[in-house]
């Protein structure tokens, strides 16, 4: 169920992995297949079950980044790669200290610095795709979004927490959310104040065997969250939310996800419907929020969909990468065309290859069973097909 979420590994159609060459990751993933083979090979053997299960648990925990990289976490990453820009020039002693000073005040209060947030970058969206509408085609977007990149301190290992950034931007424009997420009415909650959130969420019962897998601890470690940590802090948070898990190729030929883009469509499609929406021209701007979308090693956020009006089909998703930096997306809103922009935030059935994919979707507020309900949750995940 669990999905581990790391800016090192590979994103569809999007930026360059920030770690490692080519050869390297080839011969880890081969490595990673060879090790899961032998997993199933003793899972066949009654005898070496429980040498199966040690090495499954152990290869869990290398996908997780338990293993490694506890030492230095978010504060101190942060110091170091600052310390870096200043060796390299491209940031003063001045502006180190200043922005040292900030960081460590906004974590005592638990708030994002907002130094990689970008508030801007869906309304410049929309009105491209107002000016330059696609032919027989309209965009259904979330009405509200910030996009969070990942910063000093989370670079290689934070997209989830982004993400999950993303998705309280979202959620906390909505008034049907603001009163349920009223811990979030002061600001943006850092990464540290999330990690903390989600052990809060388990020590409340949430999710018992994925604090168990992550050793029961995130704060001060540099440990990436998935799918379930997502569900897990959005449902101790009072909403009521469901996790999707694409388990599985769902062409013909098995290279791709038709189910996810056909149930994408229809989530898009009965908000649309149901939600409070606002059209200008070619674009639909509606109250729901947007999706989390994960796969193996990497999330992105799922911000709207391109329809084909004759067909109605999707033909495109409109995608939030916190891979994508503050400067790069300023870049694009000064002298970006339409093919930046679409490489950018575009993507079509074609570009999602991998294996299996999870959504994590917030569909209302909990009831007081369904909250009860949403501490367990691997019995709340739909599989498709």
């Amino acid at each position: 169920m669990h999905a581990s979420s790391s800016n090192n590994a590979g994103v569809d159609n999007a930026s360059t992995p920030l770690y490692g060459s080519l050869s390297f990751d080839h011969d880890f993933l081969l490595a990673k297949e060879i090790e899961k083979e032998e997993i199933r090979r003793l899972h066949n053997d009654e005898i070496n079950k429980q040498k199966a299960e040690e090495m499954q648990f152990q290869l869990l925990q290398e996908e997780h980044n338990i293993v490694s990289n506890d030492k230095d976490d978010f504060v101190s990453q942060s110091f170091k790669n600052m310390q870096k820009f200043v060796d390299r020039h491209q940031l003063s002693t001045a502006e180190y200290f200043s922005k040292r000073f900030e960081i460590l005040e906004m974590l005592e209060v638990g708030l994002d610095d907002q130094f990689t947030c970008t508030n801007s970058i869906l309304p410049f969206l929309c009105k491209k795709f107002k000016e330059f509408p696609p032919r027989d085609c309209e965009w259904w977007i979330s009405s509200h979004v910030h996009h969070y990149g990942q910063g000093f301190g989370d670079s290689g290992w934070g997209c989830g927490f982004r993400n999950l950034q993303m998705m309280i931007s979202s959620l906390i424009s909505l008034e049907e959310f603001k009163d349920v997420l009223h811990r979030f009415k002061d600001g943006m909650p850092s990464i540290p104040k999330l990690q903390e959130l989600i052990e809060v969420a388990w020590s409340a019962g949430f999710d018992q065997s994925g604090k168990e897998q992550l050793n029961g601890k995130l704060v001060k470690t540099r440990k990436w969250i998935g799918a379930t940590e997502v569900f897990t802090l959005l449902g101790f948070c009072g909403l009521h939310c469901r996790v999707i898990d694409f388990h599985k190729f769902s062409d013909n030929a098995g290279k791709c996800h038709p189910s996810l883009f056909d149930w994408v469509s229809k989530y898009f499609q009965k908000r649309h419907e149901q939600a409070r929406t606002v059209k200008t021209g070619s674009v639909h701007k509606c109250d729901l929020p947007i999706l989390y979308l994960q796969h193996q090693g990497h999330s992105r956020s799922i911000i709207g969909v391109q329809v084909n009006i004759k067909r109605n089909v999707i033909t495109q998703l409109l995608i939030f990468d916190p891979s994508h930096s503050k400067s790069q997306l300023s870049s694009l809103q000064t002298d970006g065309s339409l093919r930046k922009i679409s490489s950018t935030f575009m993507r079509t059935l074609s570009s999602f290859k991998k294996s299996q994919y999870q959504i994590v979707a917030v569909e209302g507020i909990a009831s007081p069973e369904q909250y009860e309900r949403q501490k367990y949750v691997d019995t709340l995940s739909e599989r498709i097909p």
